[in-house]
Protein backbone atom coordinates (compact mmCIF):
# COMPACT_ATOMS: atom_id res chain seq x y z
CA UNK A 1 0.00 0.00 0.00
CA UNK A 2 2.72 2.43 0.44
CA UNK A 3 2.53 5.22 -1.75
CA UNK A 4 -1.04 4.96 -2.81
CA UNK A 5 -3.87 7.13 -2.32
CA UNK A 6 -6.35 6.13 -0.01
CA UNK A 7 -9.64 7.55 1.23
CA UNK A 8 -11.42 7.48 4.57
CA UNK A 9 -13.94 9.48 6.71
CA UNK A 10 -13.27 11.76 9.48
CA UNK A 11 -16.58 13.59 11.38
CA UNK A 12 -18.63 12.19 8.07
CA UNK A 13 -15.81 13.74 5.38
CA UNK A 14 -13.81 12.19 2.87
CA UNK A 15 -9.75 12.49 3.97
CA UNK A 16 -7.46 12.03 0.78
CA UNK A 17 -4.15 10.30 2.68
CA UNK A 18 -0.94 8.95 1.27
CA UNK A 19 0.71 5.24 2.93
CA UNK A 20 3.79 6.25 4.42
CA UNK A 21 4.42 2.88 5.92
CA UNK A 22 2.39 -0.31 7.49
CA UNK A 23 2.63 -1.83 10.57
CA UNK A 24 0.49 -5.33 10.53
CA UNK A 25 -2.79 -3.89 10.69
CA UNK A 26 -2.79 0.05 11.09
CA UNK A 27 -1.40 2.13 9.01
CA UNK A 28 1.31 5.42 9.02
CA UNK A 29 -0.85 8.17 6.64
CA UNK A 30 -0.04 11.76 5.52
CA UNK A 31 -3.15 13.54 4.98
CA UNK A 32 -4.83 16.24 2.72
CA UNK A 33 -4.37 18.45 6.02
CA UNK A 34 -0.99 18.05 6.41
CA UNK A 35 -1.29 15.44 9.47
CA UNK A 36 0.47 12.49 10.11
CA UNK A 37 -1.83 10.01 11.43
CA UNK A 38 -2.34 6.29 12.20
CA UNK A 39 -5.04 4.76 10.97
CA UNK A 40 -6.27 1.01 11.26
CA UNK A 41 -6.58 -0.64 7.50
CA UNK A 42 -9.89 -1.52 7.96
CA UNK A 43 -10.91 2.23 8.16
CA UNK A 44 -10.05 2.53 4.35
CA UNK A 45 -13.03 3.77 2.34
CA UNK A 46 -10.96 3.53 -1.19
CA UNK A 47 -7.54 3.07 -2.35
CA UNK A 48 -6.01 4.18 -5.98
CA UNK A 49 -4.70 1.43 -7.78
CA UNK A 50 -1.57 3.70 -9.01
CA UNK A 51 1.28 4.25 -6.56
CA UNK A 52 2.73 8.25 -6.21
CA UNK A 53 6.04 8.61 -7.64
CA UNK A 54 8.48 8.66 -4.94
CA UNK A 55 10.33 11.77 -5.71
CA UNK A 56 7.38 14.18 -4.66
CA UNK A 57 8.50 16.15 -1.61
CA UNK A 58 5.97 16.72 1.21
CA UNK A 59 4.11 19.97 0.22
CA UNK A 60 3.91 18.55 -2.77
CA UNK A 61 2.05 15.97 -2.31
CA UNK A 62 -0.29 17.29 0.26
CA UNK A 63 -0.94 20.08 -2.81
CA UNK A 64 -1.99 17.40 -4.66
CA UNK A 65 -4.37 15.15 -2.35
CA UNK A 66 -5.73 18.33 -1.66
CA UNK A 67 -6.39 18.56 -5.21
CA UNK A 68 -7.60 15.03 -5.38
CA UNK A 69 -10.37 15.60 -2.65
CA UNK A 70 -11.40 18.82 -4.07
CA UNK A 71 -11.43 16.88 -7.87
CA UNK A 72 -13.82 14.33 -6.11
CA UNK A 73 -16.19 16.33 -4.26
CA UNK A 74 -16.85 18.65 -7.40
CA UNK A 75 -17.33 15.60 -9.50
CA UNK A 76 -21.25 14.81 -10.42
CA UNK A 77 -22.45 11.60 -11.63
CA UNK A 78 -23.53 11.44 -15.52
CA UNK A 79 -26.38 8.83 -14.70
CA UNK A 80 -28.51 8.81 -11.86
CA UNK A 81 -27.49 6.19 -8.65
CA UNK A 82 -31.61 4.91 -9.49
CA UNK A 83 -31.03 4.60 -13.25
CA UNK A 84 -27.79 2.49 -12.48
CA UNK A 85 -29.77 0.19 -9.64
CA UNK A 86 -33.11 -0.17 -12.06
CA UNK A 87 -30.21 -2.02 -14.26
CA UNK A 88 -28.93 -4.27 -11.43
CA UNK A 89 -32.14 -4.34 -9.18
CA UNK A 90 -33.20 -8.01 -11.23
CA UNK A 91 -29.91 -9.69 -10.96
CA UNK A 92 -30.09 -13.24 -9.12
CA UNK A 93 -26.60 -11.61 -7.29
CA UNK A 94 -27.32 -8.08 -5.90
CA UNK A 95 -23.31 -7.60 -4.46
CA UNK A 96 -21.01 -5.66 -6.99
CA UNK A 97 -17.45 -4.76 -7.33
CA UNK A 98 -17.65 -0.58 -6.87
CA UNK A 99 -15.21 -0.47 -10.32
CA UNK A 100 -18.50 -2.67 -12.19
CA UNK A 101 -21.32 0.26 -11.22
CA UNK A 102 -18.85 3.08 -11.74
CA UNK A 103 -18.25 1.16 -15.24
CA UNK A 104 -22.30 1.18 -15.90
CA UNK A 105 -22.43 4.95 -14.61
CA UNK A 106 -19.75 6.34 -16.73
CA UNK A 107 -19.69 4.13 -19.82
CA UNK A 108 -16.24 3.24 -20.22
CA UNK A 109 -12.98 2.01 -18.07
CA UNK A 110 -13.02 4.00 -14.83
CA UNK A 111 -10.10 5.99 -13.30
CA UNK A 112 -9.68 6.30 -9.79
CA UNK A 113 -11.60 9.77 -9.47
CA UNK A 114 -15.09 8.29 -10.93
CA UNK A 115 -14.87 5.31 -8.53
CA UNK A 116 -14.22 7.75 -5.44
CA UNK A 117 -17.29 10.21 -6.83
CA UNK A 118 -19.46 6.83 -7.00
CA UNK A 119 -18.73 6.04 -3.87
CA UNK A 120 -19.69 9.81 -2.10
CA UNK A 121 -22.97 9.58 -4.07
CA UNK A 122 -23.82 6.33 -2.79
CA UNK A 123 -23.08 6.90 0.75
CA UNK A 124 -24.79 10.61 0.38
CA UNK A 125 -28.07 8.81 -0.96
CA UNK A 126 -28.22 5.14 0.94
CA UNK A 127 -31.62 4.37 -0.68
CA UNK A 128 -30.82 2.59 -3.53
CA UNK A 129 -27.53 0.53 -2.53
CA UNK A 130 -25.16 -0.21 1.09
CA UNK A 131 -21.47 -0.41 0.84
CA UNK A 132 -19.95 -2.62 2.86
CA UNK A 133 -16.22 -4.51 3.29
CA UNK A 134 -15.30 -2.92 -0.14
CA UNK A 135 -18.64 -4.15 -2.19
CA UNK A 136 -21.57 -2.31 -3.35
CA UNK A 137 -24.52 -3.99 -2.22
CA UNK A 138 -28.01 -3.29 -4.25
CA UNK A 139 -31.51 -3.12 -2.01
CA UNK A 140 -34.16 -4.91 -3.41
CA UNK A 141 -37.27 -3.75 -4.88
CA UNK A 142 -39.31 -4.27 -1.19
CA UNK A 143 -36.17 -2.60 0.80
CA UNK A 144 -36.09 0.47 -1.67
CA UNK A 145 -39.78 0.74 -1.16
CA UNK A 146 -39.48 0.65 3.19
CA UNK A 147 -36.83 2.95 2.66
CA UNK A 148 -38.86 5.42 0.78
CA UNK A 149 -41.45 5.47 3.22
CA UNK A 150 -39.13 5.82 5.80
CA UNK A 151 -37.88 9.15 4.37
CA UNK A 152 -41.43 10.07 3.09
CA UNK A 153 -42.28 9.45 7.13
CA UNK A 154 -38.96 11.86 8.44
CA UNK A 155 -39.61 14.72 5.82
CA UNK A 156 -43.25 15.02 7.35
CA UNK A 157 -42.37 14.77 10.87
CA UNK A 158 -39.31 17.48 10.27
CA UNK A 159 -42.43 19.90 8.41
CA UNK A 160 -44.45 18.93 11.35
CA UNK A 161 -41.91 20.13 13.73
CA UNK A 162 -40.58 23.34 11.41
CA UNK A 163 -44.04 24.89 11.10
CA UNK A 164 -45.02 23.92 14.61
CA UNK A 165 -42.41 25.69 16.46
CA UNK A 166 -42.90 28.71 13.88
CA UNK A 167 -46.39 28.94 14.63
CA UNK A 168 -45.60 28.17 18.75
CA UNK A 169 -43.16 31.10 18.84
CA UNK A 170 -45.60 33.48 17.16
CA UNK A 171 -48.12 32.89 19.11
CA UNK A 172 -45.99 33.42 22.37
CA UNK A 173 -44.87 36.61 20.97
CA UNK A 174 -48.19 38.19 20.93
CA UNK A 175 -48.85 37.53 16.89
CA UNK A 176 -51.77 35.56 15.62
CA UNK A 177 -50.87 31.48 14.24
CA UNK A 178 -52.54 28.95 12.95
CA UNK A 179 -51.82 25.88 15.61
CA UNK A 180 -52.66 22.59 14.09
CA UNK A 181 -54.56 20.74 16.32
CA UNK A 182 -52.46 17.70 16.20
CA UNK A 183 -50.00 19.82 17.63
CA UNK A 184 -51.66 21.10 20.67
CA UNK A 185 -52.91 17.76 21.38
CA UNK A 186 -49.22 16.69 21.65
CA UNK A 187 -48.22 19.37 23.96
CA UNK A 188 -51.28 18.50 26.03
CA UNK A 189 -50.92 14.78 26.46
CA UNK A 190 -47.01 15.65 26.74
CA UNK A 191 -48.16 18.14 29.94
CA UNK A 192 -50.79 15.69 31.12
CA UNK A 193 -48.79 12.53 31.03
CA UNK A 194 -45.22 13.32 30.84
CA UNK A 195 -43.09 10.27 29.88
CA UNK A 196 -46.71 8.29 29.67
CA UNK A 197 -47.45 10.75 26.41
CA UNK A 198 -47.87 8.38 23.19
CA UNK A 199 -46.04 11.08 21.05
CA UNK A 200 -43.24 11.71 24.40
CA UNK A 201 -39.96 12.25 22.38
CA UNK A 202 -41.91 14.24 19.48
CA UNK A 203 -43.29 16.92 21.84
CA UNK A 204 -39.92 17.15 23.42
CA UNK A 205 -38.16 18.13 20.48
CA UNK A 206 -41.21 20.26 19.41
CA UNK A 207 -40.68 22.53 22.87
CA UNK A 208 -36.88 22.74 22.24
CA UNK A 209 -37.25 24.44 19.00
CA UNK A 210 -40.14 26.53 20.21
CA UNK A 211 -38.22 27.86 23.15
CA UNK A 212 -40.77 26.34 25.48
CA UNK A 213 -38.46 25.85 28.43
CA UNK A 214 -39.94 27.83 31.41
CA UNK A 215 -41.76 25.83 34.04
CA UNK A 216 -44.87 25.35 32.85
CA UNK A 217 -44.60 27.23 29.74
CA UNK A 218 -46.44 24.63 27.67
CA UNK A 219 -49.79 25.59 30.28
CA UNK A 220 -49.67 28.96 29.56
CA UNK A 221 -49.13 28.28 25.75
CA UNK A 222 -51.95 25.91 25.74
CA UNK A 223 -54.25 28.50 27.49
CA UNK A 224 -53.10 31.20 25.13
CA UNK A 225 -53.86 28.98 22.29
CA UNK A 226 -57.32 28.57 23.82
CA UNK A 227 -56.56 24.77 23.90
CA UNK A 228 -57.56 24.89 27.50
CA UNK A 229 -58.83 27.28 29.76
CA UNK A 230 -56.55 29.16 32.93
CA UNK A 231 -58.13 26.95 35.40
CA UNK A 232 -58.31 23.77 33.82
CA UNK A 233 -57.48 20.74 36.19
Amino acid sequence: MQGRIIEYIEQGKFICAVVLSENGRRLHLLNQNGREVNLPAARIMYMNAVRLPAALGREETIGLLRETAQRRNEMTLPVELAEIWQLVVEEERLDFSLEFIADLCFGREVNDDQAAALLRAVLRDKLYFKYKDGRLYAHSLEVVEQLREREARTRQKEDFLNSSAAALECLMAGGEADISPDCLRTLSEYYLFDKEAADFTLARELIKRAGLTAPHAVFHLLVKAGYWTADEN
